[in-house]
């Protein structure tokens, strides 16, 4: 079927035959017969979006465009014709959308695009090839905003019937055919949004027996009168495991939020958090290995954000984004500009072998008026944690060399944090080994900034005995001579270990910290903890291979006590994200998916 009143039938030698059906049942059905002039057999046809034109795929990869002025009663050869558009395979299905591409799946697992110039010819596009299919046989596109890819597949590899995709890379299902000769038909309900409805999913594949009997197998999922989801899938983010996450409210709006996330699939992006759902997503350019590390930084009153992407081979990658600021509108991706600032280097040479394991960012205070910058600490799986000044304007210069260096005992660095007091910056800085230590980078303010970093650092203790994989910071009290700090943190050791530091300046300037308290909580979850953060001074939240959010409560004379717990519902959670909204805070837990939480009572 063309449409309601048109059908099409496929004949040899490259004839289509297409019955007008009258809406009056004395009236005889018109033929209008097509010839692609090629001796391949048509398999597939689309209408264009006047109705009177045709694009035709063939047996041998060739695409024909007919342009159909009136009925009639003699052969009506192909107006142009693009040869070989998918090599000598089958074209499976094609279609042809308002803006004049053509775009079809054959049996070589591409998907092809044509374009319909001006002059009505039929020019070739671009051929993008499905991982995991060897041969295509249906697609669907998001009817609502059209994409450059169509958002599910249908197709082979070898005998294996799949499933795919294309937004996220994954397959859905897959189903054994036993041979891909053998006849199947297959029922998938998709959406207008181009999504996958779960309760209509079914295939039947015929095959013949050695008794000459025919045998039918029929797969489908299972049927039920109440609805009980709405689509089977969600918004797609990555094909592979996230390994960080983090978020941010734009400037003048606290309903909205957005989330920028690390997979390793290779690549970050930026989604926006609207109405409690996840919408369109922005994809960075892909790194050359995955990406294990994501961190923002924003001014207070500023438009502009600082992104920092770091992987695999100490790859480091620095984005400004920047709210448009239009009255009424909701934070999203039309009202957002992306550019690269520049890449980044450690002082090490890139190597396989090493990799960004954490990334900590924060608004550099010290930086000039007119002149905004941010201070970046990165750590890496050789113990070295490098620092960067990234300034807000653009530069010149592509590649961005750290300020400073620091060569710490244990390798690799797992977490880090960062917040600034009086004239330094302190870093404070997790370890495989399950240390915790605290450097001090001193500012030094003039007619030019200088930064001085310590030998050694002022404080270091024992958290965990292996793997201190989260920190975070929480401020009790603050003044000009000391500051008074708590450090949280999770470990591959299942415990959330809380130590209260108090950091002291002397009058030469010197610093010196010392311990106040320490509470451990062993066995604070089943397995490894990956996230821990705290949502006001003394409550935080943590979460782990254990699949559960956790809230605590600390006080000095009480230790760790657990408010609550929620089951996540993400295998290999890898880590935690926080924001605060307008009237409530919400937490991402991310792994093998991503699931937001919201989060209560962070004010009582």
């Amino acid at each position: 079927w063309c449409r309601d009143d048109l059908i099409a039938s496929f004949h040899i030698k490259g004839i289509v035959v297409l019955w007008h059906l009258s809406k009056t049942p004395s009236n005889k059905a018109s033929l209008i017969v097509l010839n692609t002039t090629t001796s391949a057999i048509p398999v597939c046809i689309s209408t264009l979006s006047s109705e009177r034109g045709f694009v035709v795929g063939d047996s041998c990869g060739n695409i024909a465009l007919f342009n159909v002025e009136k009925d009639s009663a003699e052969e009506i050869c192909a107006t142009s014709l693009c040869k070989k558009v998918h090599a000598k395979e089958h074209i499976n299905h094609i279609k042809a959308f308002s803006d004049g591409r053509v775009v079809s799946v054959g049996n070589d697992g591409c998907i092809a695009e044509c374009f319909i110039t001006r002059e009505n010819e039929l020019v070739r596009g671009s051929s993008t090839p499905i991982p995991g299919v060897t041969g295509v046989l249906q697609m669907w596109y998001n009817d609502v905003c059209l994409d450059n890819l169509p958002r599910i597949v249908t197709g082979y590899f070898g005998n294996l019937f799949t499933v795919i995709d294309c937004t996220g890379n994954f397959e859905v299902f897959k189903f054994e055919t036993g041979g891909r000769q053998r006849q199947i038909s297959h029922l998938i309900s998709v959406s207008p949004e181009g999504n996958l409805q779960l309760s209509r999913q079914s295939l039947a594949v015929c095959s013949n027996r050695k008794d000459g009997r025919n045998e039918v197998m029929l797969f489908s999922s299972l049927h039920s009168n109440h609805r009980i989801f709405n689509h089977a899938m969600g918004i797609s983010l990555h094909g592979e495991p996230i390994y960080d996450a983090c978020m941010f409210t734009t400037a003048d709006d606290l309903d909205y939020a957005a989330l920028v996330s690390g997979s390793e699939d290779c690549t970050a992006k930026l989604s926006f958090l609207v109405n409690d759902t996840v919408t369109t997503c922005i994809s960075m350019p892909p790194q050359e290995s995955c990406i294990r590390a994501v961190a923002t930084s924003r001014k207070f009153g500023s438009s502009t954000s600082l992104l920092t992407i770091g992987g695999g081979k100490l790859s480091i990658d620095f984005y400004l984004i920047k709210d448009m600021n239009v009255a009424g509108k909701i934070f999203c991706r039309d009202l957002v500009q992306v550019h690269n600032v520049g890449r980044g280097g450690t002082h090490d040479m890139a190597n396989i072998d090493h990799r960004i394991n954490t990334i900590k960012a924060i608004p550099n205070p010290f930086s000039n008026e007119g002149n905004s910058s941010h201070f970046v600490g990165i750590g890496d799986s050789n113990g070295n944690v490098d620092f960067f000044i990234v300034q807000e304007e653009r530069r010149h210069e592509r590649f961005i060399i750290p300020k400073y260096h620091i060569a710490t005992q244990d390798r690799p660095i797992l977490s880090l944090d960062v917040l600034s007091w009086g004239n330094c910056f302190l870093v404070i800085a997790g370890s495989t080994a399950g240390r915790i230590s605290i450097w001090c980078i001193t500012v030094n303010q003039g007619a030019e900034l200088r930064y001085t970093v310590h030998d050694s650092p002022i404080h270091e203790f024992k958290a965990h005995q292996m793997g201190t994989n989260a920190i975070c910071t929480s401020i009790l009290n603050n003044s000009i001579s000391s500051l008074n700090l708590v450090i949280c943190s999770g470990g591959d050791d299942q415990a959330i270990s809380v130590i209260e530091v108090i950091i002291s300046r002397g009058k030469n300037q010197e610093m010196s910290a010392r311990t106040l308290s320490k509470t451990l909580t062993a066995e604070a979850d089943v397995s490894a903890l990956k996230g821990v953060q705290f949502i006001n001074q003394t409550k935080f939240i943590s979460v782990g291979y254990g699949q559960k959010m956790l809230m605590w409560s600390w006080s000095r004379s009480n230790g760790n006590e657990l408010l609550g717990a929620i089951c996540v519902d993400v295998c290999d959670v890898n880590c935690l994200a926080f924001c605060r909204m307008r009237d409530r805070a919400i937490a991402a837990a991310g792994g093998e998916g991503l699931e937001i939480i919201e989060v209560k009572k962070i004010n009582e």
